[in-house]
């Protein structure tokens, strides 16, 4: 009779096993494929998208936030001026309506202040 082998157990005994062994981060990027294909920049390219789309919007945003600032600078400097402006004028009025400087401008228009306190008149 013939022997019949368990061809199963033979190429079992043939496989080496190996034993994985530990790799650094720089070993692994050392020894990592640059290459792009295709493939994987079509796999990439909604990513790429993504980032560039949220890059614009910050950079216009940062942009409009500049020129706003800007603004709110030169519209503050304006209202220093108005207020200086305005209390200028005020203290101007307040000196001018003074009773004496009144009288003396009638003065020179002909007008003349009353002597006599004002009547009134009665039904």
């Amino acid at each position: 009779m013939a022997k019949i082998q368990n061809t199963f157990k033979h190429i079992e005994e043939e496989k080496e096993i190996k034993i994985p062994t530990k790799r650094g981060f720089w070993r692994n990027l050392a020894e990592w494929d640059f290459t792009i294909d295709q493939d994987f920049l079509f796999r990439i390219m909604p990513y790429v998208l993504y980032v560039s789309f949220f890059g614009i919007i910050y950079i216009a945003n940062r942009h409009y936030t500049e020129r706003v600032v800007r603004e709110v600078t030169q519209l503050r400097q304006e209202v220093e001026e108005y207020q200086i402006d305005y209390h200028a004028l005020q203290t101007r009025y307040v000196y001018d309506s003074r009773r004496q400087i009144v009288a003396k401008k009638a003065e020179r228009l002909g007008l003349k202040e009353r002597e006599k306190p004002l009547v009134r008149i009665s039904e």
